[in-house]
């Protein structure tokens, strides 16, 4: 009973829509109101919509649900696809779509086009085309109409053309020209023109006919025909404009000029755009006037400068990337004044993932991602793997090490293994000596075992060095392998710890000078120069000449920012040896004396090359060091192949000049001798100051030195120490490392043995 009452009401209530198009009433999709709405409560523009959309002549009411569906929400539901009035479409039209509004429809009634629903832009254009041909057609009949009095026939076209040539030779008017081989553009302006032309031979001729005075408003036509044909060359030297255009901008500047009442449709059939631009060119004009241009997009979030230069500064950190030393090592950057200039490439040694991660412990309260990190990159500090990055000279302990563990497919690193085989990395008592509570090497077995699900025999890469250094295969069991492991991890614990103590003290010291006071000196000999000449004869390959380069890149501060300078010492003497380095040593020192002469200390930093720095001739040098030269030193050494430094960028930034210009000079000029390569650097290059030494100099530095060297000792393991600062003329403190508080004293004279006489 109650199922039948309600089907009753539900009958009952349904609106006369409803009970048109057979659809249920009253669904909530829209709205929850169940209302009926009288048709007496709509205004003229929704019945209309509505006896368009259901195709009804008359109805009483409508229920919520319907209004919604057929007047709120059409286009939304019904404007989806194109609907194809002419049945042109095999395929649904989804894309270009425009609402059929309401105007459109009663200006198209003889097409029964429904306002709602949607037309492509083939379809617009289709119909856009039929209602002018049906225009020229009516034209055409009321002209045939208005002739055939007159007895012209108006069906084939060149019996028109005669016609019209005709009406033409009455009035005294030059013939029609051939329009039909014209644009259809063309072809518009072409008749407005003979239409204008015509008529002012009709009027003229009625004025002399009739002795009617020329009025000003005759004027006033034959100034319009003028402006008219101007305006149409405007529009086309427009269009012109905006097919060559290539921005944005420019595009919307020119439809900015466009008159107001041409509508969107026919800017885009004018210029062949896009409907997109037309309506923001629309809104442009509507906001800023003609010549609109798009407002610039606001930037994001910007970083704060501090960041960006703190970025910058620690890619440029000798800890984190160095300086390469070869010749082509060097890409072109621009400066702020977007002028050009060439730098030194700096290799990152880290991938960027691992330089982020450092950069947010060093700078834990700076705020940036790492997207933001990576594109601060400078350019001349490129990443290994990239085109010219082979990386030579590298660490041979760490590198077996690294090529261990690809081996053995474990994700552990040497530095994860460090820590588990030591109390703590950062203590010396572990990392140097032997801690009785460090776990030792037997920890990392099963580290190893899980991880790398070894097989029976491992096969693996390692550098080795007796008279020359060579990359071999070793294939060795689990348990060899093992074994080999941990003894070049045991080599490797105090190694990496100096290498990094050594980088800490040389960063840590560079940010402490005392101003005006201090000095620090980074030292090293670059490989030698070989001259070369364009277009040089066969022979001249085996001419071996050369110049020994020794650059000085010292750091200062004044006023407590931290400077640094370059110099470099160019030699005809090609032996790189300790009394080398004693003459290039004086000059330098010389030119440090006059320059800053509030200069009392300097600090060296070197490599260990034992020919050179760290051998007893040095050690005794720098014992006299201020009887020398006046001034106190000390000497730090790096770490055994840890000892790359800015000079290797200055010597490959000079021998790159040189080598360029050298290739650019064929016929004179050519650089051939170290005095000519000193001279043209000096003259040349810009920020390295630059000194000559020639073999006569030291000659004599080898004739002072001589009696000094004849009773020094050899300091017992040397190569363990990184640390060597003078005590007395014949005493040195010697340490593991800069920092370390233990230290021995060594003398480096040899005590003098007195002969006892024989009674």
């Amino acid at each position: 009973m109650c199922i039948v009452i309600s089907q009753f009401l539900k009958k009952v209530m349904e609106c006369s829509i409803g009970l048109l198009l057979k659809e249920d009433c009253h669904k909530l999709t829209f709205s929850r109101s169940s209302e009926l709405i009288d048709q007496n409560n709509l205004n003229e523009h929704e019945k209309y919509l509505l006896t368009k959309r259901i195709q009804a002549v008359s109805f009483t009411d409508i229920c919520t649900y319907h209004y919604k569906k057929y007047v709120t929400y059409y286009f939304s539901l019904f404007g989806k696809k194109c609907c194809d009035p002419s049945s042109a479409h095999k395929k649904p039209i989804l894309k270009s779509l425009r609402e059929i509004t309401v105007e459109f429809c009663e200006a198209n009634e003889n097409l029964n086009l429904i306002p709602g629903r949607a037309l492509c832009s083939r379809c617009m254009e289709n119909l856009r085309k039929t209602e002018t041909n049906e225009n020229y057609d009516d034209i055409t009949d009321t002209l045939s109409r208005n002739f055939d009095d007159l007895g012209v026939s108006f069906d084939p076209k060149y019996e028109v053309l005669d016609s019209l040539n005709k009406i033409c030779s009455i009035v005294e008017e030059s013939p029609i020209p051939p329009i039909q081989k014209l644009s259809i553009s063309k072809r518009k302006r072409k008749i407005d023109e003979k239409v204008d032309q015509i008529s002012s031979k009709i009027r003229k001729k009625l004025e002399a006919t009739f002795d009617v005075v020329e009025h000003e408003n005759n004027k006033k036509d034959n100034d319009h025909i003028c402006y008219n044909a101007d305006y149409l060359e405007l529009i086309d030297e427009l269009k012109m404009k905006f097919k060559a255009s290539t921005t944005f901008d420019e595009k919307y500047e020119i439809l900015s000029l466009l008159p107001k009442k041409w509508t969107i449709s026919k800017i885009q059939s004018e210029f062949e755009c896009s409907e997109y631009l037309v309506k923001k060119a629309k809104t442009l004009r509507a906001q800023y006037g003609v010549l609109a241009k798009a407002p610039k997009k606001e930037s994001g979030r910007q970083l704060k400068t501090e960041i960006v230069e703190a970025v910058i500064k620690f890619f440029e950190d000798d800890d984190i990337s160095r300086l390469m030393p070869g010749q082509r090592d060097c890409v072109t950057v621009r400066d702020k004044n977007n002028g050009k200039s060439k730098e030194q490439k700096r290799l990152i040694l880290f991938n960027l993932k691992e330089a982020y991660e450092k950069f947010k412990q060093i700078h834990p309260n700076l705020a940036i991602g790492f997207s933001s990190f990576a594109s601060l990159r400078p350019k001349n500090c490129v990443l290994a793997g990239v085109s010219g990055t082979h990386s030579v000279c590298v660490c041979l302990i760490h590198q077996n090490m690294k090529l261990m563990l690809m081996a053995c497919k474990t994700k552990l690193l040497y530095k994860e293994l460090l820590k588990k085989i030591v109390c703590n990395d950062s203590s010396e008592q572990c990392m140097l000596y032997s801690c009785k509570e460090c776990p030792g090497t037997d920890v990392i077995d099963s580290d190893i075992c899980n991880e790398c699900e070894l097989s029976s025999e491992i096969n693996f890469k390692q550098w080795i060095s007796t008279d020359r250094c060579n990359l071999i295969t070793v294939v060795k069991n689990v348990d060899e392998f093992k074994d080999d492991l941990k003894i070049q991890l045991t080599t490797l614990k105090p190694h990496h710890f100096i290498s990094k103590k050594q980088s800490e003290y040389l960063r840590n010291l560079k940010e402490n000078l005392k101003d005006n006071s201090e000095c620090i000196a980074l030292v090293d000999f670059s490989e030698n120069y070989a001259f070369m000449v364009q277009d040089e004869v066969q022979s001249f390959h085996w001419t071996n000449n050369q110049a020994t380069l020794h650059p000085f890149v010292i750091y200062f501060k004044e006023d407590g920012l931290l400077k640094t300078k370059t110099l470099c010492v160019i030699s005809d003497y090609l032996t790189h040896n300790t009394v080398s380095f004693f003459a290039f040593q004086k000059i330098f020192l010389d030119y440090i004396k006059n320059s800053y002469p509030e200069f009392k200390k300097i600090y060296y930093f070197s490599d260990g090359a034992a020919a050179q720095y760290k051998n007893k001739k040095n050690f005794i040098n720098i014992c006299r060091h201020e009887a020398d030269f006046g001034l106190k030193a000390e000497w730090h050494f790096f770490a055994t192949s840890h000892g790359k430094s800015p000079c290797d960028g200055a010597g490959g930034t000079i021998k790159r000049t040189v080598r360029r210009v050298s290739l650019q000079r064929t016929t004179d000029d050519h650089i051939l001798t170290p005095i000519a390569m000193h001279d043209f650097c000096s003259n040349q290059i810009s920020g390295i100051k630059f000194f000559f030494v020639s073999s006569q100099d030291v000659e004599a530095a080898e004739t002072f030195l001589s009696e000094r060297f004849i009773n020094i000792n050899t300091i017992k393991n040397t190569r363990s120490y990184h640390s060597f600062i003078p005590i007395s003329q014949n005493q040195l403190q010697a340490r593991k490392y800069s920092a370390s508080d233990n230290f021995d004293i060594v003398n480096i004279v040899k005590p003098i043995r007195k002969r006892l006489n024989k009674k």
